[in-house]
């Protein structure tokens, strides 16, 4: 994972690739927020393993042999099944889940009462950097909310840099693929920075502001960089802040 002066946004990334960052990443520990339900984040886990064993049975992977389909199921079930371990027993690892905006907001709101890491004492060489906040989808979560705007983006993204400094920890978002939702669903397409939100909240739930006469509109990107680096070499070849 490239390393920046500051918080950072990672989009487009398929969640697998994401979690292997981090937990190869040399931190302390990490508390992982996962915006939505554990149901549907292990969905989404599934779905991008699957898609990344796909490559391997087409030995579509830098010319590689093709691995057969029983093989490459095994593979994907363990994988799969591994990942989940990991992210459950893993002595440095926290993981919550934050189905709803308010949810989230009020647990990057009360930090005194997050689980504690199992990591605390006894750290390896492995394992000396900073303590990590990583957040999965932050910003789509607003999207079905009346709070999908620069007022309602701002204010969560703050109350995320605030909780990561007061508590000395290193943060990165991610906004990934779902590759279980519909074509059109932005939210869920890896391209969400690059949508326009209205300035102000409405009384309409996660509408867009095209139609609406005289609403001034923001880039989602523009919104973000008050506070955040964007790391899209994935996409864009560029770690720099934009």
């Amino acid at each position: 994972m490239n390393s920046h002066p500051g918080p950072t946004i990672r989009s487009s990334d398929l969640v697998t690739d994401f979690l292997e960052d981090i937990l190869h990443g040399h931190f302390s520990s990490i508390t992982l927020i996962v915006c939505g339900t554990r149901e549907k984040f292990t969905q989404q886990l599934l779905t991008s393993i699957q898609l990344q064993s796909q490559y391997l049975e087409t030995g579509d992977t830098e010319g590689e042999d093709p691995v057969s389909v029983a093989d490459t199921s095994s593979l994907c079930h363990t994988v799969f099944s591994n990942t989940i371990d990991i992210l459950d027993k893993s002595q440095r690892v926290i993981l919550s889940f934050c189905p709803s905006l308010e949810h989230l907001r009020a647990y990057l709101g009360a930090p005194s009462i997050w689980p504690s890491s199992r990591f605390n004492s006894g750290r390896n060489a492995s394992h000396e950097g900073q303590p990590l906040l990583g957040i999965i989808n932050l910003i789509a979560l607003h999207f079905h909310t009346s709070e999908y705007s620069a007022q309602g983006i701002s204010r969560t993204l703050a109350l995320a840099v605030e909780v990561a400094a007061k508590k000395d920890m290193d943060l990165v978002l991610c906004e990934c693929q779902d590759l279980n939702a519909p074509d059109q669903d932005i939210a869920c397409s890896g391209s969400l920075l690059n949508a326009v939100v209205p300035l102000l909240n409405s009384t309409v739930k996660g509408r867009h502001s095209e139609g609406i006469p005289a609403t001034k509109t923001i880039q989602i990107k523009e919104i973000a960089k008050k506070w955040f680096y964007f790391d899209l070499t994935e996409t864009e070849g560029s770690g720099l802040p934009l």
